[in-house]
């Protein structure tokens, strides 16, 4: 049989497991948007990534092209007669 004394412990444990019980699915909720979060933060890299490579290969060409323009237009204006013999009569 239970001492007098023991109830107000006995009842504060079981206040304590009830609370417990009840907040169980807040904190999976919680655990689930953790690992939501988790797999976003990750995709936004990947896709912040591959936009960063994007626009590396984009730079890339457009200034491969600018240079090759250059050259050709330093080639022809080091050679006036190969300007000459281009034009139509």
């Amino acid at each position: 049989m239970q001492q007098p004394t023991q109830l107000p412990a006995i009842e504060q444990v079981a206040a304590m497991v009830a609370l417990a019980i009840e907040r169980g699915p807040l904190f999976e909720e919680v655990r689930a948007g953790r690992e939501r979060l988790e797999t976003l933060s990750h995709r936004l890299l990947e896709v912040q990534e591959a936009e960063r490579q994007h626009i590396a290969r984009e730079l890339h060409d457009e200034i491969g092209q600018a240079l090759t323009a250059l050259n050709g237009a330093s080639i022809l204006r080091s050679r006036p007669a190969l300007i000459a013999s281009c034009r139509r009569p």
